[in-house]
């Protein structure tokens, strides 16, 4: 099995794959609520939705290449216990579900309903594994996070200006009265302010109230971080569809998030001492004022103001409380029937939606229960749907009454079923129990206590937005859930918390989404270095010789690619498709085997000189030399003149002329077959680069000090530790001088690839 995961790791990065999956997967979730909206109840296979099925296939797919690449790591293993205990959990809980006693008219248990949401309910987990074990970095977020923010602004303000969207206080599709153009104007309307709510073609006002509200922390960092208008202009559109929902979590959320994470950032910039009177200045500062009057002119002239002087008890989502197509009761026993008359002639002078009396708990099942609640309960105890969905489940718990119950929950289908289940976690504790609750919702809590335990531990150090805006995104999305509902049972919402979580994760274990994005050019490198082992490369450029070629070849070391992290030019050089680099030196090696990359040996640079050497005698081939002190490049002519005499020196030239170019000029007019140039790490492979397109043939080569080895100058290091690949210790042993720069490039790339594993 090992080896079957071996080369699907080989020829697939699985890392890599995962996450171009998982952004695909992130952006597209607007488009299928949109889907699930307009063709849901049309398109379904075997009873389930189309948009369901992708979510779930997608989620799946991603996570076994996530567990074969990772098979190895911490996470898996914990990952894999968890889903054992969410089995254990699954049997208990369908026993306790299947025996519940109390019989609802508009409820009926099934074992596959309760799995799919038990399924459900472990895809943030199974995201939160996944992000963990790809590493999002700030690029990715970003393309993430504004192409969500305009996709739903899109759908939200097109719809709403052209009259096509939906109300957002309606679980039926019905369609606005009025666009946002009728209310800028004086913020007078001839509508309820209901009629005039928004949620453009997506299934729920609550449900995009949430997503917006977990998305608009991490849209205000990134508007801040990069100082560009058109990001400002995605902020200013998410906060206009924010209003349009006329939720409170929206409209609130949205000014309390962007002022906050606003503040963070000038409060980073005091402590840290970046900040000073410059600041006002800056764009940053327009760009908030703008947005602020903007959304200040919305808000004062939107339909949110008439429901805030409204003053409004309860929650109104659009069941109707009409009677007539509602069952009222046949057979009442003669005892009660004072009772039951009594609920009669009080029931529209209460205030209870028809549905829970009638379809959802009918009265006559429960006399005493709905005689008690219109004769003795206060009207602002039982008043909107919230209240009364929780006095329902509360009774029929009584009536039940099992401790099982609130340990292994009653079932989804039995908690949903008292109107569209709101204040998520009131509705999990119900649905799951306490154990279930743990299970599915603990993990979101426990990404905010590490979070912000890691945050207070280095209170200064941490003060940083790119290490808070993520946590305060998630604690955006659990508020939410604790307000206003459908954020921890809905997909849609939901997998954009597990998101965040998995990013504060990685940050809380000191993996800053801020250092990958630096991280993706390493793995750029190995993807070019030469895999198929010495041999085969030797056979390529005897070959290439012959044919008159044209090769550019890099041997690389640790040192070779953290100098390219710095160095532009020198990262522009590695990556041209012309360019071959090949593994001089252990590190190179160790490092591909650690980042998932086939490596077989070696080629260091002295012995793929002396290859050519041997090449050129051969086929009695031009060679220039180029670098060094003159005695050392005098003395390599000798060498090269003695051991292959067939091999022709047409020109050479010390490193130490101070017009390197014009030395480069001279070798184009020669047109070798060889060049070996050493002049040191950049310097060799820069300029080699910036003249390569000029020759029509020719093999070039940056060989760095090989000429003081090639020619006899400096012994190279004892076959014991060649043989040992310690040749870097031996040359530190030999020139005490260069542990300095050791520590700079190989302890640094040691960290790089931790980082990047």
């Amino acid at each position: 099995m090992e080896n079957i995961f071996n080369k699907i790791e080989n020829k697939f990065d699985l890392k890599k794959l995962v996450k171009k999956i998982f952004i695909i997967f992130m952006i597209i979730q607007p488009i299928l609520d949109v889907y699930m909206t307009l063709f849901d109840s049309k398109i379904q296979i075997v009873g389930i939705s189309l948009a369901t099925i992708i979510r779930f296939g997608i989620v799946f797919i991603m996570t076994l290449m996530i567990m074969i690449h990772a098979r190895k790591n911490k996470s898996t293993k914990i990952f894999i216990g968890y889903m054992i205990l969410v089995v254990v959990y699954t049997i208990f809980h369908h026993i306790n579900a299947s025996t519940f006693s109390i019989e609802l008219p508009t409820v009926k248990y099934s074992f596959l309903s309760e799995i799919l949401y038990l399924a459900r309910m472990c895809i943030p987990v199974a995201l939160i594994y996944i992000i963990y074990n790809i590493k999002l970095n700030y690029k990715d977020i970003k393309k993430i996070v504004l192409s969500v923010s305009l996709i739903i602004s899109a759908v939200v303000i097109i719809t709403n200006l052209l009259k096509v969207a939906y109300m957002s206080y309606s679980l039926e599709d019905v369609v606005i009265k009025e666009n946002m153009i009728s209310w800028l104007g004086n913020g007078k309307y001839d509508y309820y302010w209901k009629d005039l709510t928004c949620r453009g073609w997506f299934q729920s006002g609550n449900q995009l109230s949430g997503v917006t509200v977990i998305l608009v922390p991490v849209i205000t960092y990134i508007a801040l971080r990069e100082k560009k208008i058109r990001n400002w202009i995605v902020l200013i559109l998410h906060l206009i569809t924010m209003l349009n929902l006329t939720t409170r979590v929206g409209v609130f959320g949205g000014i309390v998030f962007v002022v906050g994470i606003s503040f963070i950032y000038v409060l980073e910039k005091m402590i840290h001492k970046e900040i000073s009177l410059q600041v006002f200045k800056q764009k940053n500062i327009y760009c908030f004022l703008v947005t602020v009057m903007i959304f200040a002119v919305m808000y004062m002239n939107s339909p949110f103001r008439a429901r805030a002087s409204e003053g409004e008890i309860g929650y109104d989502i659009g069941i109707t409380t009409n009677t007539e197509d509602n069952t009222k009761p046949e057979e009442i026993k003669e005892e009660e029937i004072d009772k039951a008359k009594f609920i009669e002639e009080n029931l529209d002078s209460a205030n209870i939606n028809y549905y829970y009396i009638y379809q959802a708990y009918p009265y006559t099942q429960d006399l005493d229960f709905w005689y008690d609640m219109i004769a003795k309960v206060p009207e602002y105890e039982r008043a909107g749907n919230r209240k009364m969905r929780t006095l329902l489940i509360e009774r029929i718990l009584e009536k039940d009454n099992r401790m099982s119950n609130y340990i292994w929950g009653i079932s989804f289908v039995r908690s949903s079923s008292f109107i569209w289940p709101e204040r998520d976690f009131e509705t999990q504790v119900d649905s799951l129990g306490i154990v279930g609750t743990v299970l599915f919702i603990g993990p979101y809590i426990a990404v905010v206590l590490l979070g912000v335990w890691k945050f207070f531990k280095n209170f200064k150090d941490n003060l940083y937005l790119s290490k808070v805006v993520y946590l305060i995104a998630i604690v955006a999305g659990l508020f939410a859930a604790y307000v206003a509902g459908h954020i921890l049972n809905e997909v849609f919402p939901f997998v954009f918390l597990a998101m965040m979580a998995g990013i504060a994760l990685n940050i809380a274990m000191g993996n800053n989404p801020e250092i990958y994005e630096t991280k993706k050019e390493l793995r750029k490198y190995f993807e070019k270095v030469y895999s198929e082992g010495k041999d085969a490369f030797y056979k390529e450029l005897e070959n290439s010789l012959r044919k008159e070629e044209k090769r550019f070849i890099v041997t690389a070391n640790p040192e070779t690619l953290m100098i390219a992290e710095s160095n532009s030019e020198l990262k522009e050089c590695l990556l041209e498709k012309y360019v071959t680099i090949v593994p001089d030196g252990i590190g190179i090696i160790k490092g591909a085997k650690i980042l998932g990359y086939p490596q077989k040996e070696t080629i260091t640079g002295v012995e793929l000189a002396e290859q050519l050497f041997k090449y050129c005698d051969e086929q009695e081939k031009t060679i220039y030399l180029f670098g060094a002190k003159q005695e050392v490049i005098e003395k390599l002519e000798n060498v090269i003149n003695e051991k292959y005499p067939k091999a022709k020196i047409v020109g050479k030239e010390n490193g130490y002329v101070e017009d390197k170019q014009k030395a480069f000029e001279e070798i184009k007019k020669l047109s070798p077959d060889l060049i070996l140039v050493a002049l040191g790490i950049p310097k060799q492979e820069i300029l080699i680069n910036n003249n390569y397109n000029d020759f029509k043939k020719g093999i070039f080569i940056g060989v760095g000090g090989s000429f003081d080895v090639l020619s006899g100058t400096k012994k190279r290091a004892p076959k014991f530790f060649r043989k040992l690949h310690l040749e870097w210790l031996y040359r530190i042993m030999k020139e005490p001088k260069r542990l300095k720069r050791f520590f700079d490039s190989n302890i640094k790339y040691i960290f790089k690839l931790s980082e990047e594993k």
